[in-house]
Parts: C-alpha cells; sequence; structure tokens
C-alpha cells in the first residue's frame, strides 16, 4: 500500500478525533478525516473519474475540470465554518462531504460527491454523520441542502437520517433542511447503519466464493497445511488456492509462489505466515482486492508491546484497503451452511450442521469445543475461533448472528467484552431475538492493560465481578459457570428451543431422582408443579397417562422426564411416548433424563428431537437457564425499553457545551457548591430550590427569598460527617430558627462552616443515594440507600448505556425499590435517573456525578444534594461510528476493553 504523504502529517489543523476507520454497508472499510491542502491533487483524479451526470448533481453544471482556484477553495479550511471530509481507500479518494456556514448564523450548506465506483456503500451517509457531528461541536443548529429532484439517491439519504427533514421545491430545486440536535430516530438511524456494516464485514468472512492460504504448507500438522486439508475434506462450495513460495504441490492442489500470481479474485485469505511476514501479506492483499482475511499466526498483542505494535500496524494497513481482520493469533471460522461449507480452521474435527453459533476466543480451547459439541450431538451454523479479536470482535459477531436466518441461539465463551458501550448494545439487540448463553473466563472484569489474570487487588476485582455481572444482566445474556452447562443449554435450545414460562413439571418413577430434580428445578428457579409419581414398574402405558395429565395444564411450559427402567435396560417403547407427546406439543419444551444403559444424547423423530441428559441436575439447569431468559424477555417486552435521551435545547447552550465550559472556569474537581444547577437544568435535571450564602447574617434573607420551611447546612460534602457533628439544622419556620441554626454552625465549625446552604425543605420520603462514575473504561452507575448511609460499594451496580428498563430492574432489584413500590412506585426516580445517564453521556467532561440524598415519596422526586466532579477526558472522538483498534487479548487489553478475569 502506498505510503501517506507526509504533507499530511504534520501538526494537523483539526481535532485528531476526526479521524477515524470506518465500515460501509458493504462492510469494506475506509479511513474518513478532514480534506487537507495536499489532497488536491487526489481531488483533482477523483473528479476525472466521474461521470458527467454525478458533475451536474453535486455542482449544478458541467464542471470537466477543476481549477487552482477551485482546488484552493475545496482544499483549505478552517475547519470551524468550512469544513469538509474525505473518505480513502489505499490511496485513493474516493468521496467528499462538506458544509459551508452561512454567514454568522447557526446555519451550514451541506453537500456530497460520491465515486461513482463506490455508489450505493452508505459512504454519504457516514459522511452525514461525521459532519452533524462536527457541526455541534462548532455551535452550528441547522444543516440545508439544495438537491435536484431526480437525485433521489441524496433525498434518500437525508429522510433516512432519522432527523426531522423539511423539503421546499422552488426553482428546479429542492431545498432540504434539518435540526441537528439529537433525536431518538437519528440515533436508532444511526444504530442500525453501524449494524449492518457490522453484519456486512462478518458475512464477508462466512461467505466467500474462494478461498487461499497464505502459507500452505506441504507438510502435513502444519497450520496452513491442515487449514488446505479441511476446505478440501468438508468439500468447501467454492474454489481453493494454496500460496507457497517453494512447493508446487499442497494437498493435490498447485502451488502458487504470490497470493498475486492466483488467477482469479480472491475473496478470503487465510494467513499462516510466521508474523514477522504478516503485514507484507496483509499488503498483498490489499493490491490483490481481498474481501476479508483470518489470520492463524500467534506472536502479537499477546506476546507483549512490541508484538501489539506489529498488531496495530497489521489492522491499520488492513483498514485502510478496505479489509477487515479476523485474528491474529486465532483458530479460524466455520459455516455449515451446505450452500457454502466453509471450514478454514486447523481443528481436527469438523462440526455438525445445526442451528447454534459458537464464539471462543482460545483457540487450544475451540478446538475441544468442536470436539465437544460432535461428540454430544450439538450441530452448530457457524463457529469463530477469534483469537486476539484485534478488529473483528464480539460485537460485529453477535450483529451478523442477530438477522442470519440459521442460528437459533448463541454460545459464547468470553476473556473480555471489547468496548462495554459497543458489547452492549449489541447483544441487547441480539437478545431480544435469540438466547445468547456465555460461559466468562473467571468472574471479574478489567480494563487495565497491565492487570494480568488474578492480580488485581481484592476491591478491584470485586469491582470487575460487579460490572460483568451487570453487563450480563442488562443485557439479557445467560450466564453459565462450565463449559459442559454452556453445551448443555446450548443441547436444550437447538433441540427444543425456549420454554415459555417458568413452570415445570417433572414426571418420573424413581423417588429419589424425581426428588432431586425438583430441588434442581426450583433452585434454578423455576416454579415446580406438582405431577404424578410413578412406580418404578411404570411402563409406556403409564408415561402416556402421566404425560397427557401434565401437558393439559397450560401452567406447565417445560416437562423434565426422568427416567430409570428396571435393570437400567433401555425401554423403546417409553421413548416412543416422550417422542409421541414432543411431536404433539411443540409449544411446550421436553427434556428427559434417561438413566438406561443405551449410550445416546436425544431422541429423534423427523424434525422433531428431545435431549437426553445422563443425570437430572444438567436438564433442570439448563431448564431454569432458557425459563430465566424468557422471564428476562417478557418484563423487557412489558417496559418501555428505550435507552435514555435528553430532550433538544431549544434555547440556551447544551449540557455538552457547558461541562466543557465549566472545566475550563473551574478546573478538574468538585465543581464549587451551588454551581451545579446550570449544568442540571440544562438535562432537565432539578434540584430543590437552594441558595448559597457566605455569611450568617445572609442566611435568614435567602430563607425569605426561598420560602419556609428551609433546612441551613455546613459547607462540607461529607454528608455523615456534617449530619453527625451537627452540621444541617432541618424544618426551621422562621427567621430567628434561621439565624440561630446558622450562628450555631459558625460557631461550631468556624471558617469551616462556609459557605453555608438555604434549601427549601423537602417532603419525607425514602433516601436514594446514586452515584454515576466513569473508571475502568465504563461508566458506571450505583443506586441504593441514600443519606448518611449511603455507600457506594453496597448499591446495585449497573452500566452505561442503560435504557430505562435497564434502569428500572436496577432499582427494583434495591432495598430502596422495594421500599417505594410499596408506596409510590419507582418510575418517578426512573425518570430522573434517565436524564441523569443522558447527561453523562452527552458530556464526557463529567467524571463522577454524586445524587445523595434524592428523596422519593408521594409527593415526587426531589434531589437534594449533588457533587459533580469534572476531568479532562481521553482525546474526544466524533459522534460518528468508527472503528476503534482495541485488541482483545487478555494479556494485552487497551484502556476501555474491558476483560474477563
Amino acid at each position: 500500500m502506498p505510503e501517506p504523504d507526509e504533507t499530511d502529517q504534520p501538526t494537523r489543523p483539526y481535532p485528531p478525533g476526526w479521524e477515524a476507520d470506518v465500515v460501509l454497508r458493504d462492510g469494506g472499510t475506509v479511513h474518513v478525516r478532514p480534506i487537507v491542502p495536499s489532497d488536491a491533487e487526489r481531488l483533482t483524479a477523483f473528479h476525472q473519474r466521474q461521470s458527467a451526470e454525478s458533475i451536474y448533481y453535486r455542482y449544478f453544471s458541467a464542471r470537466p475540470r477543476l481549477s487552482e482556484k477551485d482546488l484552493i477553495h475545496l482544499t483549505q479550511l478552517d475547519y470551524v465554518d468550512r469544513v469538509a471530509f474525505v473518505a480513502l481507500l489505499g490511496d485513493e479518494l474516493i468521496g467528499v462531504g462538506r458544509y459551508e456556514r452561512w454567514g454568522e448564523q447557526p446555519v451550514a450548506e451541506v453537500a456530497f460527491f460520491i465515486d461513482d465506483a463506490h455508489a450505493q456503500r452508505g459512504l454519504a451517509s457516514v459522511f452525514l454523520e461525521y459532519l452533524v457531528a462536527a457541526a455541534r461541536e462548532r455551535g452550528l443548529a441547522r444543516f440545508t441542502a439544495s438537491v435536484l429532484p431526480d437525485n433521489t439517491k441524496m433525498l434518500i439519504v437525508f429522510s433516512s437520517a432519522g432527523f426531522e427533514v423539511s423539503r421546499q421545491f422552488a426553482d428546479g430545486v429542492i431545498e432540504v433542511s434539518f435540526e441537528l440536535h439529537p433525536t431518538p430516530e437519528a440515533e436508532a438511524a444511526r444504530e442500525r447503519r453501524e449494524a449492518t456494516a457490522s453484519a456486512a464485514s462478518v458475512r464477508r468472512l462466512f461467505t466467500p466464493s474462494s478461498v487461499a492460504v497464505v502459507g500452505a504448507g506441504s507438510t502435513p500438522g502444519t497450520l496452513g497445511h491442515e487449514v488446505v486439508y479441511n476446505l478440501l475434506a468438508q468439500r468447501f462450495a467454492g474454489t481453493v488456492w494454496a500460496v507457497n513460495e517453494r512447493a508446487h504441490v499442497v494437498c493435490g492442489l498447485p502451488a502458487f509462489p504470490s497470493l498475486l500470481d492466483i488467477p482469479a479474485d480472491v475473496d478470503l485469505a487465510v494467513i499462516a505466515t510466521p508474523a514477522e511476514r504478516v503485514v507484507e501479506s496483509i499488503e498483498l492483499c490489499v493490491r490483490k482486492h481481498v474481501r476479508a482475511v483470518v489470520i492463524l499466526t500467534a506472536g502479537f498483542s499477546e506476546a507483549g508491546p512490541e508484538g501489539a505494535a506489529v498488531e496495530a500496524e497489521v489492522v491499520a494497513t488492513a483498514r485502510r484497503g478496505g479489509v477487515r481482520v479476523l485474528g491474529p493469533n486465532c483458530l479460524g471460522l466455520v459455516n455449515t451452511d451446505p450452500e457454502v461449507r466453509l471450514h478454514a480452521t486447523f481443528a481436527p474435527t469438523a462440526p455438525m450442521e445445526g442451528d447454534i453459533g459458537i464464539l471462543a476466543q482460545s483457540g487450544t480451547l475451540a478446538a475441544a469445543i468442536i470436539d465437544r459439541t460432535r461428540r454430544v450431538g450439538l450441530g452448530l451454523s457457524s463457529f469463530v475461533a477469534a483469537g486476539n479479536r484485534a478488529d473483528i470482535g464480539a460485537s460485529d459477531l453477535l450483529r451478523y448472528w442477530y438477522d442470519e436466518p440459521r442460528t437459533k441461539g448463541v454460545l459464547l465463551y468470553l476473556e473480555s467484552f471489547g468496548r462495554i458501550e459497543r458489547f452492549v448494545r449489541s447483544a441487547r439487540a441480539l437478545t431480544a431475538a435469540k438466547p445468547v448463553i456465555a460461559v466468562a473466563a473467571g468472574s471479574s472484569l478489567s480494563a487495565s492493560p497491565s492487570t494480568g489474570l488474578g492480580q488485581a487487588p481484592d476491591p478491584e476485582a470485586r469491582l470487575r465481578q460487579r460490572i460483568a455481572k451487570a453487563v450480563f444482566r442488562q443485557t439479557g445474556i445467560v450466564r453459565v459457570g462450565t463449559l459442559h452447562q454452556l453445551l448443555d443449554v446450548g443441547r436444550l435450545l437447538s433441540a427444543q428451543g425456549v420454554p415459555q414460562g417458568i413452570g415445570v413439571t417433572v414426571v418420573g418413577n424413581s423417588g429419589g431422582a424425581v426428588d432431586l430434580a425438583v430441588g434442581e428445578c426450583a433452585s434454578a428457579g423455576l416454579t415446580v408443579l406438582p405431577g404424578p409419581r410413578l412406580s418404578w414398574r411404570a411402563d409406556a402405558e403409564d408415561y402416556r397417562v402421566a404425560l397427557e395429565e401434565v401437558l393439559a395444564d397450560e401452567r406447565s411450559a417445560s416437562v423434565l422426564i426422568v427416567h430409570a427402567p428396571p435393570e437400567l435396560r433401555p425401554n423403546p417403547a417409553v421413548n416412543d411416548v416422550i417422542l409421541d407427546a414432543a411431536v404433539a406439543h411443540p409449544e411446550r419444551v421436553i427434556t428427559v433424563c434417561n438413566f438406561d444403559a443405551a449410550d445416546v444424547d436425544e431422541l429423534r423423530r423427523g424434525s422433531t428431537v428431545v435431549p437426553v441428559y445422563e443425570f437430572p441436575e444438567p436438564a433442570a439447569r439448563a431448564l431454569g437457564r432458557l425459563a430465566g431468559y424468557w422471564a428476562w424477555t417478557h418484563t423487557r417486552q412489558s417496559l418501555d425499553d428505550q435507552d435514555a435521551m435528553l430532550d433538544p435545547v431549544t434555547d440556551g447552550v447544551g449540557p455538552d457545551e457547558l461541562a466543557r465550559t465549566m472545566l475550563d472556569q473551574h478546573g478538574e474537581g468538585a465543581l464549587p457548591l451551588g454551581t451545579e444547577e446550570p449544568l442540571l437544568a440544562a438535562a432537565g435535571v432539578p434540584i430543590a430550590p437552594r441558595v448559597v450564602v457566605e455569611s450568617a447574617e445572609d442566611a435568614s434573607a435567602a430563607a425569605e427569598e426561598l420560602g419556609y420551611p428551609v433546612t441551613v447546612k455546613g459547607a462540607t460534602r461529607d454528608r455523615v460527617l456534617r449530619s453527625e457533628a451537627g452540621g444541617v439544622s432541618l424544618d426551621l419556620y422562621d427567621a430567628k430558627s434561621v439565624d440561630d441554626a446558622a450562628t450555631r454552625l459558625v460557631e461550631r465549625f468556624g471558617d469551616g462552616a462556609m459557605p453555608l446552604v438555604v434549601q427549601r425543605m423537602i417532603d419525607r420520603g425514602v433516601d436514594v443515594g446514586v452515584t454515576f462514575r466513569r473508571r475502568q473504561g465504563v461508566t458506571t452507575v450505583t443506586i441504593g440507600v441514600g443519606g448518611v448511609f449511603a455507600n457506594e460499594d453496597d448499591a446495585s451496580l449497573g452500566v452505561l448505556p442503560a435504557s430505562r428498563t435497564d434502569l428500572a430492574m436496577l432499582v427494583g432489584g434495591t432495598d430502596v425499590g422495594r421500599q417505594l413500590g410499596r408506596i409510590t412506585g419507582t418510575e418517578e426516580l426512573v425518570d430522573l435517573l434517565a436524564r441523569m445517564c443522558a447527561l453523562m453521556e452527552a458530556a464526557p467532561e463529567i467524571a463522577a456525578l454524586t445524587a445523595n440524598p434524592i428523596i422519593a415519596g408521594i409527593h415526587g422526586v426531589t434531589l437534594a444534594d449533588v457533587v459533580v466532579e469534572l476531568a479532562e477526558p481521553p482525546a474526544e472522538d466524533l459522534a460518528a461510528r468508527r472503528l476503534d483498534f482495541e485488541p482483545e487479548a487478555s494479556d494485552a487489553r487497551s484502556p476501555g476493553a474491558s476483560a474477563l478475569t
């Protein structure tokens, strides 16, 4: 790939966060950045490639070439009132999006020009996202555009962006206009576009028409040789190419010395070369226009800092060339679709065709998982062992499985989440449609690149455990403890699906085994319904009668059959009765624990499959996990599951601008007492009326202004110290009582009491303590008892992004939530929390926000006190879609990429 022009690299006149790699609608990547003067030559070449029609759509006139004056105007910008972004594929410019401000008004005209060869890839939508985000940063409020009536592609870009677009036809042109403030529709549209692009990039991996194995060894047992062998042995539906510099034949195929020597297009390249040659191999893939790459080679971020640097170079090279990467240090991937039959791994066992998708990280363990699925009869739709996940990660795969029709559910072996915000959104979308079951490597979470497995001190490890638990709870991912349990649930899900309720009936002919199953079902969260007890002599007819009785009860969403035949001999007649019931009642989930000597994992008749377990416990646990998933989805469907968003700012400035201004004015740390109100008000978060005074003499005047009764508080922000030391006086009804309280505070604490806070008294209710904090690459929210008993470590913890349903469930699981449920409900509290969540997401300068107490009762919810801590955020990126570099290997974690340890 050509080296970037050095003139692009001096101190950039634009913020570094304005530059990023982006995935397009078709799954390919481009590099997006603001235009610079040295782009003039690229822009000229771009313009000359376009059709006369495209040029006319852009300029409303014939313009076969750009003049020197044009180039100066188009490439020399101030990045404030005149901004333009370009998309680069390698060193070639393939699109431009720009805005120009109208005089002093907060309005700009926007326009796009997309390469004819790259139309329909979604570039205009990407440019619109970046231009809107940049315009907001520069204080603009509205975009306009002039579009010719027959330029339907551009009209669709605006109408599908989620903004409230107005159109007006005048002088043969459609004038488009829309406000730039965020809306739920715009955010949802952006999320859909990102999800579509992520899924398309994974689809490139799973559905190639041709595969080239680079480093295809001629010796059996080497990585590349085994991949070629597996592709051929599983009858890959496309073409297999072998690349080997020295060998002439690999597995009976002619070998080519270079990828460039292959006389046809290559969709997928599997790289098994030594680590020091991988960058070179990626460059050849870019030149060959390969669509996706799998890197099996180890020796990258998992090996230390030097390997991590090479890994970053690999990813950057691939993305600039439009290529997505799986790996490095991975086992590969499998697609069992009969139309594809892709087995691009070096695992010795091939999975069976089925309807379960699996993602694993560890290569060695992944091979064992494949082998185990085959032994227990679990068929897979697809399998990925993703290794370091330097580019394509868990979030991308979850988005792919969302609308992959052959996949009924997903099993995960997780060592890390990657970017938690992205993972939460992807997982929450998938679990709304399909079950996701996960086993985690260990029990805690870290985002620190220097924290190795098990090295964290106890408080840090406990925090990671709480964050991991919150992620699983909010996303609806069903967590299990072991790989055995993961496959147990996967078998039941594949064979029988999800129970439509938590009621279960146990039927069996062994009293001890039935009691064991009943206890395990109850422990798994199921409601056990009474069922018939059968004699140890029970035959097929006895089971038929019992099952008819049980299945007539609609409360039984599932049935667990425990069969212990005399002398442990197989009883085909009983098995037939069970299959009869399963065929007749496909809406019920039926599973079996069979104590006979037959070594079978399932009962099957046509498309009906009933899983068989060796003992009752794994069957009961699997039922409980899937019923728990049903309960989670059922709860969310009954609640408002929208992400928290702020109302648009119609006058004044938004919380993002206010937070930036306050940080510049006050510096890092807690905002001075009484200065928090404007920031909170901008997010619609009211605080009880209060006045900060600098002397005891001013307190009574403040009380008169507020109206009685009032409370007077000392300056300390430590509520425990303040209350225990007498630093607060409540229920003051006249000027004398206020004067006395203020004087007493000054006498007791001296200058330490100042300033004083005089605040309107709030009706009594339940004290709630809430803290938002940015830490370990994630923003957490804790909710618990407020007042002097508040303890952040003991409060319930969630993570952002949080929907209203997440917040409602988080509040409902606390003591204060249960108290409010008995008094007035939690809706008003949830609404306040949602606004605080949106404030935290809108203003990255807020490092922490502690609201204590929030007093909730029959008269409403009122914030009595708040501490807002500001800090300089990391280099801020534009609020537009982007690909971060986030190596997810457990030994090489990036800040903000959270690893399960």
